[in-house]
């Protein structure tokens, strides 16, 4: 039974840091296109 709860909390704490590289990846993408987004306008 202890091996299965701490399992489960590796399993919880992995999955939550996943979700947090996903969104901050994310963010970084976001970012990224928006400066390239900036650039392209200014050429015009």
């Amino acid at each position: 039974m202890e091996v299965s709860k701490a399992l489960g909390e590796t399993i919880r704490i992995s999955t939550s840091r996943k979700i947090h590289v996903d969104n901050l990846i994310k963010s970084m993408t976001q970012e990224a296109e928006e400066a390239g987004n900036e650039e392209a306008a200014e050429e015009d």
